[in-house]
């Protein structure tokens, strides 16, 4: 079984990045308690959105690389939480979290819950699944709402040391975990009886409003999530011409070999005036060689997205 520090260390380093977001958090949490006594429970507060007032005194992390407990443990006298941390979407696995959920049998604490803290939206049909797990006990937690959290907090507090530490973890958040954070795909078009998109003539079917969904052969966990991005390429203009805004991703077997529908929101499809050309695509990072790829769809970060210069017609 992994063990956990009894006292949390700002300069601890663990081989995996997403420990090292946790002990970040945890020791943030602890030294902000050093400051003003209540920083830990307004936090959690805001996290419950109910008032949570307690006295805490245990601030513990992970001590070695296993996955046998959560990643960390905040506690005190009346509650007690755990944290599973995530800093890349759609990767909890639930057999994990079954397994978090069973050190609350030998606990006495009133309140108890174990807090997943992902970058996914918390409303998506994805985190709502783990969430059934354990209606009571598990609450999500998406990393913007803790940066926006300490954001505020130091904007309103002195500029003090701790102020200044507060402000290199949100860079940190902001470099390594909203960079990467996905906004949704570029989805390569494929022409063809097979997927009844027809070259000459889906940009005006677009434009009058008769796609409400968009057909894939399996569920596109990317697509999951409030204002999440299809964006479609044209293989023979060579270029991104739609932008849709996805709604809901859900499967439908409306087609036998293409059965989950990704459905628009609406009044959020756009066909561009502009399309994105191929060597514009190229020029953003980590898709210089897009022309060349075979893969069917790319995944596409917030930071990616900026890049594309995309302008709705």
């Amino acid at each position: 079984m992994r063990k956990q520090k009894n006292e949390v260390n700002i300069f601890t380093s663990y081989a995996q990045k997403e420990n090292n977001f946790t002990n970040g958090l945890i020791s943030i949490l602890k030294l902000g308690n050093r400051e003003n006594s209540d920083f830990v429970s307004d936090f959690v507060s805001k996290i419950f959105s109910k008032p949570i007032n307690d006295t805490f005194n245990v601030f513990q992390v992970l001590q070695n690389e296993q996955k046998s407990t959560a990643d960390a443990t905040l506690a005190g006298n009346r509650c007690y939480f755990q944290f599973e941390t995530k800093i890349e979407s759609a990767t909890l696995r639930a057999e994990q979290i079954k397994k978090h959920l069973k050190t609350f049998k030998s606990d006495t604490h009133k309140i108890q819950s174990l807090i997943l803290l992902t970058p996914d939206d918390a409303n998506s049909n994805y985190i709502q699944d783990f969430v059934k797990i354990d209606k009571t006990r598990i609450q999500h937690l998406e990393w913007k709402h803790v940066y926006n959290y300490l954001e505020k907090y130091i904007q309103t507090s002195n500029k003090s040391v701790f102020a200044a530490i507060v402000q290199q973890y949100l860079d940190l958040i902001g470099n390594e975990i909203f960079k990467q954070d996905i906004v949704g795909i570029i989805q390569k078009i494929a022409f063809n009886d097979k997927t009844g998109v027809d070259k000459d003539k889906y940009l005006d079917e677009m434009n009058n409003g008769q796609w409400k969904y968009w057909n894939t052969p399996k569920e596109l966990k990317q697509l999951v999530g409030t204002g999440r991005k299809l964006l479609l390429y044209d293989t023979e203009k060579k270029a991104i011409t739609v932008e849709a805004e996805i709604a809901k991703v859900k499967k439908t077997n409306r087609e036998k070999d293409f059965t989950w529908s990704n459905i628009f929101a609406p009044g959020k499809l756009i066909v561009y005036e502009h399309p994105i050309s191929l060597s514009d695509i190229c020029k953003v990072d980590s898709f210089a060689n897009y022309g060349g790829a075979r893969n069917a769809y790319r995944n596409l970060t917030h930071e990616q997205y900026k890049s594309l210069r995309v302008t709705p017609a």
